[in-house]
C-alpha cells in the first residue's frame, strides 16, 4: 500500500505543474490581448480627437471670415 502511494505522488506533482503552467500560459495570453486592445482604443480616441480638433479649427476659421470678411 505505502510503495503505491509513493509511485502516484510523483504523477500527482507532474500533472499539477502542468496545470500550473498551462494556466499561466492562458493568463498571458489574455492579459496581452487585452493591452492590444487597450492600445487599439487608445489610438483610436487619439484619431478622433485630432479630428474634431481640426473640425473646430476650421469651423472657428469660417466664423472668424464671416464675423470679418477683411
Amino acid at each position: 500500500m505505502k510503495n503505491k502511494i509513493n509511485k502516484n505522488s510523483g504523477i500527482a506533482l507532474i500533472s499539477s505543474v502542468f496545470v500550473a503552467l498551462f494556466l499561466s500560459i492562458l493568463a498571458g495570453a489574455a492579459f496581452m490581448s487585452s493591452q492590444m486592445q487597450l492600445s487599439m482604443v487608445q489610438q483610436k480616441r487619439s484619431v478622433q480627437e485630432a479630428f474634431y480638433a481640426a473640425e473646430s479649427g476650421i469651423e472657428r476659421s469660417v466664423f472668424e471670415l464671416r464675423r470679418n470678411p477683411a
